[in-house]
């Protein structure tokens, strides 16, 4: 599936965050700078001059601030309408202009778009604004023009040529050469940010009595920085895990005891702060983690929101040779077949992708997460020997990402 908007239209003039401060949607970062690589990549298609003889798209890195912003979330002196310079407004109602809201970053609470609260937003521009977005639901969306693009898995792409030489290339042979031998655990599962659903895969790994089986990490800290001290916050903790219980219909009051009673923990091996973004990490010690199982929990940034979007955690899974099951919305595995990747639908019973509670959902993905731990070591190396090269497709797969969806 190809999307182009307008091959004629081949610039993109950035949002300038001074006088027009609405356009700065996200004031800690600066726009011009920070947000020029966001639509994956613009290159040297990005000008921070008006073109003058040629259509270009008005580009506004969206943080997930604006959508705070235009709910009144915030301060009442912070604009919550779009205001363009008056000659880039001549230009959009003169047809030389389209403007292009980037959020495809991540998923985020905006994933249930409010089609309504954006047309107040953009006012009269709504009819020229096009959405880039990360969440493939919304690439059909009549709602407003709205655009899906593929950021992470083009990023992990990436990521996987800058590092072949130093770690990706000798992975892959040494999967394709890998002997049989006994893994410590069946699955490797890591939860580093709290989240109501991760909070929920690690009951239920204790639950299920898999806890000696899956290798784990649990991270406690409601968001990403660099010191655990500053990036916890006990409302927010509490809050996430009281949410936890009412999505999944646990008792609160016993679902925060298990949360503090187990506390945070680091894959088996790996000394790590959790508080801090792994999106790149490729080190040895994880590296070693997944050596030492035969699958992957894929735990995605949402699970409980009615979207379809895959961050790096599944491309890693990917480009690490690993099959894996996914813990995500619904449809997200579906998704990847779209995107032409082999889901092993042959070893994985994938119905669990299919079902639309949320609930319900969680209970299928670990009756088939506790199916595929109770198979044994002898045919877990036997099923890994007759997918090798189909793992290996789907990294080359994987290095394609860049033609899937271009803009």
């Amino acid at each position: 599936m190809f999307i182009y908007i307008n091959k004629r239209m081949r610039n993109f003039y950035l949002a300038e965050p001074a006088p027009y401060r609405s356009n700065q949607l996200c004031p800690e970062f600066d726009i011009p700078d920070y947000g020029m690589g966001f639509i994956y990549d613009l290159g040297a298609r990005c000008t921070r001059q008006r073109p003058i003889n040629e259509p270009y798209y008005y580009y506004i890195y969206a943080y997930n601030n604006i959508f705070q912003r235009i709910a009144g979330v915030v301060a009442e002196h912070l604009h919550t309408h779009l205001v363009l310079p008056p000659d880039v407004r001549e230009d959009v109602f003169q047809g030389r202009c389209k403007i292009l809201i980037d959020h495809c970053l991540e998923g985020f609470h905006v994933s249930q778009y409010n089609f309504d609260m954006i047309k107040a937003y953009l006012g009269e521009y709504y009819p020229h604004t096009i959405l880039v977005t990360g969440d493939y639901r919304q690439s059909t969306s009549t709602e407003i023009t709205s655009l899906y693009t593929n950021y992470w898995e083009k990023v992990t792409a990436q990521n996987l040529t800058e590092n072949d030489t130093a770690h990706t290339n000798p992975w892959h042979q040494e999967q394709l050469n890998r002997k049989p031998y006994t893994a410590k655990f069946k699955a490797i599962c890591k939860n580093r940010l709290l989240r109501s659903h991760r909070i929920a895969i690690v009951k239920n790994i204790h639950d299920y009595d898999l806890a000696d089986k899956i290798n784990y990490s649990f991270g406690i800290v409601t968001r990403h920085g660099s010191d655990d001290s500053t990036n916890y916050v006990h409302r927010e903790f509490t809050g996430r895990v009281t949410k936890t219980a009412a999505e999944f219909g646990y008792d609160p009051e016993e679902l925060l005891a298990f949360v503090v009673r187990h506390g945070e923990k680091n894959l088996h091996g790996e000394k790590v702060n959790l508080s801090v973004n792994h999106a790149r990490t490729i080190s040895d010690s994880l590296l070693d983690a997944h050596r030492e199982s035969y699958f992957e929990i894929v735990v995605e940034t949402n699970f409980n929101s009615d979207t379809i979007f895959h961050s790096e955690k599944t491309f890693k899974s990917i480009s690490w040779m690993q099959p894996f099951v996914l813990c995500a919305e619904r449809y997200s595995v579906q998704a990847l077949r779209d995107f032409g990747y082999d889901v092993f639908d042959d070893i994985f019973d994938h119905s669990y992708d299919n079902v639309k509670d949320n609930v319900h959902r969680m209970k299928a993905l670990f009756e088939e997460i506790q199916r595929l731990c109770a198979i044994s070591d002898s045919e877990w190396n036997e099923i890994l020997s007759t997918i090798r090269q189909r793992l290996m497709a789907n990294v080359e797969n994987l290095n394609k990402a860049g033609e899937r969806f271009v803009i």
